[in-house]
């Protein structure tokens, strides 16, 4: 079943329905009966909800803190996130890329947006549909320094902690900021102590 090849196990995570892409994912599903599909969250489409596809494990909803769990038994490859509107932050990518696991999305809103600049998987064209999506996870197929590549950009996402966020942000303000060398450890210094308070 698909030896050799980085992906032959893709899951679409949260709630499937029409804006989130439903129609596509049952699309890929039974376009594509060589992968082994499985949706982890809930289903608002009867039509995907009533597929009795070979290849698809349906879950049910899950509980944000048994996601590793799920994505580890079933040994996912790599999450797709099909929504057809601009997400304006996608919780999904966070929870994938935090579980080490590559996206694959329309490159549109903030799906498209973090996972291009963060380097955690593939970006297709919005209008290109379940075809476009399918091409790619072909091209990935062939590639596994690709893939490769991607999971290790999650990889190192976990590890940017809230130290690393404080020192990010404080070369933005200071960077903004007339005096930026008195400024800097000031900035440092508060976001950092604001950081360690939030964690």
């Amino acid at each position: 079943d698909g030896k050799g090849n980085p992906v032959n196990r893709v899951a679409f995570l949260g709630g499937l329905s029409p804006e989130k892409g439903s129609g596509t994912a049952l699309e890929m599903i039974e376009a594509a009966p060589d992968l082994r599909w499985y949706v982890i969250g809930a289903i608002g489409d009867d039509a995907l909800a009533a597929s009795g596809a070979k290849n698809l494990k349906k879950t049910g909803p899950y509980t944000r803190e048994i996601l590793p769990e799920l994505l580890d038994r079933y040994s996912i490859d790599l999450v797709c996130i099909p929504s057809v509107w601009a997400e304006t932050f996608c919780y999904t990518v966070s929870e994938a890329v935090g579980c080490g696991i590559p996206v694959l999305c329309f490159d549109l809103g903030a799906q498209g947006e973090r996972v291009r600049d963060g380097g955690f998987g593939w970006t297709v064209p919005a209008g290109g549909g379940a075809a476009a999506l399918l091409d790619k996870i072909r091209e990935i197929q062939a590639d596994p320094a690709d893939y490769a590549r991607a999971v290790q950009a999650c990889l190192d996402a976990q590890n940017y902690d809230t130290a690393a966020m404080s020192a990010r942000y404080a070369e933005i303000y200071t960077d903004l900021m007339p005096g930026k060398a008195q400024r800097k450890e000031c900035f440092t210094a508060l976001l950092q102590r604001q950081g360690q308070s939030a964690a």
